[in-house]
Parts: structure tokens; C-alpha cells; sequence
């Protein structure tokens, strides 16, 4: 909850401080985004459903004609 509520601050009030440093801004963006990826990553063996590692494949009709 508490790493929640710091991207939560980050992205209410980052905007609005970091107005006029483009370049912190983005590198703080990018760091926050890495690790929000991270944190919702989860491992094929702990939960097949809700893990996207496997793209799917799906049969297309055309190709079959």
C-alpha cells in the first residue's frame, strides 16, 4: 500500500513540479514505470491465468482458404 500511494504522489503532483526539468522528470517517470512492471510481473508457475509471458495464437481463417 505504501509503494501504491508514492506513484500515486508521483503522478498527481510529479507534473506539476517537474515542469520545467524535462529530463528529471522523465528518468523519474521511466525508474517508476520499471518498477510498477516489476511489481505486477508474475511468475507462469504461480498463476497461469494472470500471466501474459505467452503471446496467443490464434488460427487465422484466411491462411485456411
Amino acid at each position: 500500500m505504501r509503494y501504491w500511494f508514492f506513484v500515486q504522489y508521483f503522478v498527481v503532483l510529479g507534473k506539476s513540479i517537474f515542469l520545467h526539468f524535462r529530463s528529471i522528470s522523465n528518468k523519474l517517470k521511466k525508474v517508476v514505470s520499471i518498477r510498477v512492471e516489476m511489481f505486477w510481473k508474475v511468475p507462469r508457475q504461480t498463476n497461469a491465468y494472470v500471466s501474459n509471458k505467452w503471446p496467443l495464437k490464434l488460427p487465422c481463417a484466411y491462411l485456411n482458404t
